[in-house]
Parts: C-alpha cells; structure tokens; sequence
C-alpha cells in the first residue's frame, strides 16, 4: 500500500520522490530489514500483534523526536540492516527452520497442549 503514497500529494512519501528518486528507494530498501526485525519481536513475545505495533510507534515516534532528515534516514537503513543482520545471525533456527512447513497447525497444537 505504501507505493500508493507516492502519488498522493502531501502525504511524506510523496516529498520522499520530489527530493529524488533515491530517497523513495531507500524507503523501500529500509522496509525490508524492519521487516526482519518487526518479524523476531512478532516471533519472541509469544506471536503478540501488539507487541508489533507497538515497536512500530516506537520506531516512528523516535524518527519524529530525532526529527530525521531523508539523509539521516538513509543511514538509519544501514544500521537497521546491521541490527537486522546480527538478529538474523542470533536468531538462525527462528528464520531458517522448516519443521513448521505444511504442520503449522500441527504445532501450534502441541504447542497449546504444552501449557
């Protein structure tokens, strides 16, 4: 959905693309290791939605207090991509794993079972 914001104007993805092309791909760019990232505080508190979102508002009100320029944010996708890559790295088994693959449900009885 968010490609979509490019063409609405006003919208801070739209100013990403009138400062220059880049800035609208390290957008992109920086959504792939926040991904990782959101995914193991997803995975690690239990599958809690919430406590997705609520790393989210983390992430955005503190770009909004840092008050982030789209250069700064370019540097930000390079030390989210480090983190990123250190949790990968720490966390192997949780992103590589296929015990899960065509017994999700499976598990999540036996997990449930465990309790």
């Amino acid at each position: 959905m968010n490609q979509y914001l490019f063409f609405i104007e006003g919208s801070y993805q739209a100013g990403l693309l009138q400062l220059g092309t880049g800035y609208a791909i390290n957008f992109f760019i920086s959504v792939i290791p926040l991904g990782f990232i959101t995914t193991w505080v997803y995975v690690k508190n239990n599958r809690s939605m919430m406590a997705s979102i609520f790393f989210h508002i983390v992430v955005n009100f503190f770009q909004e207090k840092i008050a982030m320029t789209p250069q700064t944010k370019c540097i930000e996708t390079i030390v989210i991509t480090a983190a990123a890559v250190g949790i990968v790295l720490a966390n192997k088994e949780m992103f590589f794993e296929t015990d899960h693959v065509g017994r999700i449900l499976e598990i999540n009885n036996e997990n449930t079972a465990d309790r």
